[in-house]
């Protein structure tokens, strides 16, 4: 499937694609660079299954000489793949042995020069048709291959057939420099080249070349400084950089910034989910210091002092590289690059740093100033609007790179000087960016631009406190306004719904037209708003309408209304128009239109009074306006509590499978979860295993306690792989049985006593779980009293141990110990963890195992303001039929252990794939007869007084329904839970619902305004204390805290209660004492 921006993910789905397959040979991947590659080998890696049955290997012109060696290693284990990700590097010229499998990308990262903007880019993009043979010719060379192309046969057509020469692409400065040093030619463009570049292209050299001072402008031959340029043979304003930094004694740490820009590209290690993206920011964010001098150049150099700190000590710096998301092989690599431009420069330099301090950091950026001042950039406002380059003569945009810390300011730099600019997909991208001031730049050289920078700077305007109504009239629903506003006054605009407020960026002169014209809009916007009523309900139908600042201005009762709805008016209608034709019938307070389509127009109109609406309404439903048929409607609040609609609701929920006899109960707190296993395994006497699943890291230890009958259970995905299994041949005399878990696992007997789960896992290829079974069955054994001790006495001698924190599974699981153990320094436990498993310590049966559980992930859906806690995990299994969500839900409720309680599941069968093919709807006759059924419970009129209205949902996958039994009144919630926990096992069984059971909403929440709230503290307060003074509801909690929404505070108020009786009669002490409360007051700002 052709996808060029996403070919990293798609090269990595095949690559797992053909592991999976078991087609045997290595898989060669081409990618564009070393970035690319390590993250796929770090996805590859953790996805497959098993990971010994692969070696992943990275293969680019970085590489060190053992690396390379690896990856043309011949294989001594033949049912292990080599999986080889690499950049172009190995078109031609390379054969590695046993490649049958190649997964072109198509895709290649160049140097390009762009003669049009006078840029050097470095360009991501399609390969030419000839690099692509070679590609697909790395397959089969040495025997039968395949391979395959990620991308159109239509995208292969239109790519170039071969690829220009490298000095068409690039400006020859280097080669230029080295003409000149050797004296082969005075006049350049006289050179004989084999591949002219352009006379252009040539020009733009010797200009650049000029004004970084390496060549003479009258006689254009080499100055002292084009020498010594030439000498390094680097581009010259890196190299520019580097001299300057030995005329202003801080060589050292310009020759650690050169290192770090080497490798730039490869530097932050970023995996594709959005929390490893998070903590990526966060952490390159944490080496921003107070002031933002140096950007990027600066933070990279502090990261490689940090690092290079560490000293020699390998595993050292391979932690801290973990621990910052850094590349450990770009930081080694970008060290060599140091070492080597030392010895360049002088063979006895002695590589030296310093602590940067302000001066220092002053000199470093006049160095980066004095090489890369002709990549300036001027900033376009907003971050997202991007930045002009300097040089460019036809307004190109370029954006801040993902992996610039610049885009953590709240304020863009007006002026920055960039590194080098990424091409991705036809957009420009700035890498590793420095602030500066023109003050610090070369006067001449900013006095050659075509345009000034300081005349091409966008100012900023912006209008605060507007309030989220009056922004909103303005920028439209979604922001649909501003393309258009943007286009028609040549200004950017920059909306921050947050603070109410709305910046717009131009250059002068645009800038304070667009500011008049905007405030003209905001001026008649805030006069509408003034004169506009909010329509509240307060009891049954009665509505109160307020104005600004909620001030009461009229009362309606049961069908009167003010608004009214024009709907099929003319498209090109303006609201002044819709004004003067409805005051004919009254004095109109606002006009505003909702909607344009392609065909007409939609607006609303409020009149002073109901009379004049009204009148309003009948004249209009009868006029045509430019040929359109008025159509004219009252105008009813959206109402919170709606009459015509039950607000009272009982969950119904019964299943259409069976149970897998497996589940789930999650808690917050430790000790919750310890009192949950007690009671599931000593009063129910469930099958439980404990787990925690922290926020931070924590260490799981676990060993054998009882030594195992040489009997084991092999789990495998396929029924093929088990099958395949049986047929190996082994090293021990295995024999095998059918096991009754599933077709897919196998019984094992004759497993040698030195032989554990770990050895199994190797021997059995494409297993995917293994149990030894060191129990015998329905016998519970506990963990031994002196546990405790033992890992007391293993870890005391580590500081930051937490020897409180030890928690150990009171009972054994599959024979093994298993307990957990905390550290406050998570380097320091990774240390212990190296330590005691490289001691092979032998305790009970085995050899004790440390494994650390890395930190939980947190759910996308997690709220912002939710406390992020550890998890303790209780896995049930061998549950009895009937045990379900419910029953777990009232054992912990009765045993007042429900609070701490996050999450409960127990699994159920899932329905045959056909079930929900071929259905439009959820209404089919199984659904109207089990609606039917749970409908006949309630038509009693003695019980209630109206038949409830029951929204039936389609059942889920594992075939749960739900439906939702609506009621008037909440006194019949409380009859309908009575008359259903009283129903006998056969007219349950009559019903025909299996385990049907009703869940009552069970927190009620009423949400106050802030200024509303103070006004009446007195009565919620008394409200509160009735009902948890209340003799009858013992069991009822009321909290009252600040809430806030939309960035304004309210009051919430929670009803909650585990007694359904209790929590009903709560709620209707709160209705009946708090009538009319249950709305929103809007506090304008205006």
């Amino acid at each position: 499937m052709e996808d060029a921006e996403n070919h990293v993910d798609e090269a990595i789905n095949k690559v797992l694609e053909i592991h999976a397959s078991r087609v045997p040979g290595n898989i060669l991947i081409f990618l564009t660079g070393q970035d690319e590659i390590d993250r796929a080998i770090d996805e590859v890696t953790r996805k497959i299954d098993p990971p010994e049955s692969a070696l992943v290997l990275p293969l680019h012109g970085k590489l060190s000489e053992d690396d390379v060696k690896l990856v043309f290693m011949p294989m001594t284990n033949n049912e292990r793949r080599k999986i080889i990700f690499s950049t172009n590097v190995a078109e031609t010229s390379i054969t590695i042995d046993g490649i049958r499998h190649v997964i072109d990308s198509g895709m290649v990262k160049e140097v390009m020069w762009d003669s049009k903007r006078h840029i050097r880019v470095l360009k991501i993009g399609y390969t030419t048709q000839s690099s692509i043979k070679q590609r697909r010719g790395r397959a089969g060379r040495t025997s039968a291959g395949k391979c395959y192309h990620l991308y159109a046969y239509d995208t292969y057509q239109s790519l170039e057939v071969y690829s220009r020469a490298e000095i068409l692409c690039i400006q020859p400065s280097i080669a230029v420099l080295k003409l000149k040093y050797l004296d082969i030619v005075d006049d350049i463009t006289k050179f004989d080249w084999l591949e002219p570049p352009s006379d252009k292209s040539l020009q733009e050299t010797v200009k650049c070349l000029t004004w970084l001072g390496a060549l003479d402008l009258k006689t254009g031959k080499l100055t002292n400084l084009g020498r010594n340029i030439a000498k390094l043979g680097l581009e010259p304003m890196l190299s520019v950089m580097i001299l300057t930094g030995q005329q202003l004694d801080c060589l050292n740490h310009i020759l650690a910034l050169a290192g770090m820009l080497s490798v730039v590209q490869n530097i932050w290690w970023r995996s594709k989910d959005d929390q490893s993206k998070q903590l990526s920011d966060e952490i390159r964010a944490s080496f921003i210091q107070d002031t933002d001098i140096g950007g990027d150049y600066i933070i990279l150099l502090r990261i490689f002092l940090e690092w290079y700190a560490l000293g020699d000590n390998k595993e050292r710096r391979k932690a801290w590289c973990l621990k910052h998301m850094i590349s450990w092989k770009s930081m080694k690599m970008a060290n060599n690059v140091v070492r080597e431009l030392a010895y360049q420069i002088d063979p006895t330099f002695k590589i030296h740093f310093t602590k940067l301090n302000d001066e220092l950091v002053k000199r470093i950026v006049h160095c980066i100033c004095a090489g890369f001042f002709q990549n300036l950039a001027i900033s376009n406002g907003p971050i997202r609007a991007g930045y002009q380059l300097a040089v460019d003569t036809i307004d190109t945009v370029a954006h801040i790179h993902r992996s610039s810390t610049v885009i953590f300011a709240q304020q863009p730099p007006k002026f920055i000087l960039y590194h080098e600019i990424i091409n991705i997909n036809e957009t420009n991208f700035l890498t590793v960016i420095c602030p500066v001031e023109l003050d610090w730049l070369d006067k001449s050289w900013l006095n050659s631009l075509q345009r000034s920078p300081s005349q091409c700077v966008f100012e900023g305007y912006t209008f605060v406190n507007l309030g989220p109504t009056l922004l909103l009239s303005l920028v439209g629903k979604r922001c649909r306004k501003v393309p258009l506003l943007e286009e028609q006054l040549h200004v950017l605009f920059e909306v921050d719904h947050a603070q109410s407020k709305l910046t717009i960026w131009g250059r002068t002169d645009k800038l304070a037209y667009a500011q008049q014209y905007l405030q003209e809009i905001l001026n008649r916007e805030r006069d509408k708003l003034h004169n506009e009523l909010q329509e509240f309900e307060i009891i049954g139908s009665t509505i109160i309408l307020l104005g600004a600042g909620a001030e009461p201005r009229l009362v309606l009762v049961d069908d009167e209304y003010v608004k009214i709805l024009l709907t099929n008016l003319p498209k090109t209608i303006t609201e002044e128009q819709i004004q003067e034709k409805c005051e004919l019938y009254g004095q109109v307070r606002n006009v505003t239109i909702i909607r344009t389509n392609h065909n007409n127009t939609s607006a609303s109109v409020t009149y002073m009074e109901c009379s004049q609406a009204r009148t309003a309404v009948a004249q209009l439903s009868h006029e045509k306006w430019n040929g359109y048929q008025l159509h004219a409607s009252p105008s009813y609040i959206r109402t919170i509590v709606n009459t015509k609609k039950p607000n009272y609701t009982l969950k119904a929920q019964w299943y259409m499978t069976e149970s897998e006899c497996n589940g789930r109960v999650v808690f917050n707190n430790l000790e919750a979860a310890k009192q949950a296993y007690q009671l599931f395994t000593k009063r129910h006497h469930f099958n439980c295993q404990f787990e925690m699943n922290p926020i931070n890291p924590i260490i799981k230890c676990s060993w054998p306690l009882k030594p195992h009958h040489g009997r084991a259970i092999v789990d495998f995905d396929t029924v093929e792989q088990a099958q395949q299994a049986i047929e190996n041949i082994y090293d021990h005399p295995f024999r095998f049985e059918p096991s009754r878990r599933s077709n897919t696992s196998l019984y094992v007997r004759n497993i040698p006593r030195d032989l554990d789960e770990v050895n199994l896992k190797t021997i059995f290829i494409g297993c995917t779980h293994v149990i030894i079974l060191r129990t015998r069955k329905n016998v519970i054994e506990t963990a031994p009293f002196e546990t405790e001790a033992f890992l007391r006495h293993l870890f005391i001698k580590y500081s930051s141990f937490q020897s409180e924190s030890i928690f150990i599974e009171p009972i054994l699981h599959d024979g093994h110990v298993i307990a957990y153990i905390q550290f406050t320094d998570e380097q320091e436990m990774r240390t212990a963890v190296s330590d005691i498993n490289n001691m092979k310590i032998s305790t009970g049966s085995g050899k004790l195992s440390l494994i650390i559980q890395e930190k939980r992930q947190m759910k996308q859906t997690t709220k912002r303001n939710e406390i992020q806690q550890d998890e303790f995990r209780i896995k049930l299994y061998r549950l009895p039929t009937h045990v379900d969500e419910n029953f777990l839900n009232r054992e912990l409720n009765q045993n007042r252990i429900s609070d701490s309680m996050t999450y409960v599941i127990v699994f159920r069968k899932k329905l045959s794939e056909n079930y929900f093919s071929n259905r439009s709807g959820i209404i089919t006759n199984e659904n109207e007869k089990a609606l039917n059924n749970l409908r006949s419970l309630f038509t009693s009129r003695n019980d209630f007084t109206s038949e409830p209205f029951i929204e039936l949902r389609s059942p889920t996958e594992d075939g749960r329904v739900v439906a939702f039994i609506h009621f008037n009144d909440p006194r019949e919630i409380v009859t309908a839970i009575n008359m259903c926990n009283s129903l006998d096992n056969l007219t349950i069984q009559n019903i025909g619902l299996n385990q049907l059971h009703f869940i009552p909403l069970i927190t009620h929440r009423i949400l106050l305004n802030e200024t509303l709230a103070k006004a009446i503290d007195y009565k919620i307060e008394q409200t509160i204390k009735i009902i948890k003074g209340h003799p009858d509801l013992p069991n009822i909690n009321l909290f009252k805290k600040p809430f806030m929404k939309d960035n304004k505070t309210n009051i919430l108020i929670t009803i909650r209660g585990t007694n359904i009786e209790q929590l009903y009669k709560a709620r209707m002490i709160f209705d009946d004492l708090l009538k009319g409360l249950q709305f929103h007051l809007y506090n304008h700002s205006w």
